[in-house]
């Protein structure tokens, strides 16, 4: 025989089916607002930044700040980025570099292959590109061995104070060749 149930046993079960299906909706809701907190916590000063390109995106202007400063102006290249032996130089700051302080950058130059072992020397060149002030700074020297292709170091530049530097690292042997410029800061303004 068929088995009725009671009105007040039918209205129990939907009331526990509703609390069951409210219950996994807070759950995801928790979840989705736990994720969204530590997203917000970790990454907060991106999500402005990013947040503040955007709605500056293609709107004309420039800020009151930036109208009373000139932008700093390019740096000329003292000498070819690669000539004879010297196939190219780079320059690359390992961490953010200031003015006034030491800069830890990663020198790489690269060189046409030659039997015998060669010296390979260095120096930097230090630009303020304000006034047009330059000064050489001791680099290094290493020598490469026979084949050698890439040469490689790891050095410490004291830069002096101001506004807008522009540091060049030049080749003396085997043949006068620089990097292109690392700017400091890279947005520099006069």
């Amino acid at each position: 025989a068929p088995r009725t149930v009671p009105a007040g046993g039918r209205a129990l079960a939907s009331a526990r089916a509703a609390v069951a299906g409210a219950g996994r909706w807070g759950l995801a809701f928790a979840v989705l607002a736990a994720a969204l907190l530590l997203e917000l916590t970790l990454l907060r000063g991106q999500v402005d930044r990013d947040v503040s390109l955007l709605l500056g995106a293609g709107r004309p202007g420039v800020s009151p700040a930036a109208a009373s400063q000139v932008s700093a102006p390019p740096v000329a290249p003292p000498a070819p980025v690669a000539v004879g032996p010297v196939l190219g130089v780079d320059l690359r700051a390992l961490r953010g570099c200031s003015p006034g302080a030491a800069c830890e950058v990663r020198v790489l130059v690269r060189l046409r292959p030659q039997p015998g072992s060669r010296p390979v020397a260095w120096t930097f060149r230090i630009l303020d590109r304000c006034s047009g002030a330059a000064h050489d700074v001791a680099g290094g020297t290493v020598v490469v061995p026979g084949g050698g292709q890439i040469l490689t170091s790891v050095d410490t530049v004291a830069l002096p104070a101001g506004r807008a530097l522009a540091v060049v690292v030049l080749t003396r042997t085997p043949a006068v060749a620089a990097s292109p410029p690392l700017l400091v800061p890279v947005t520099g303004f006069c």
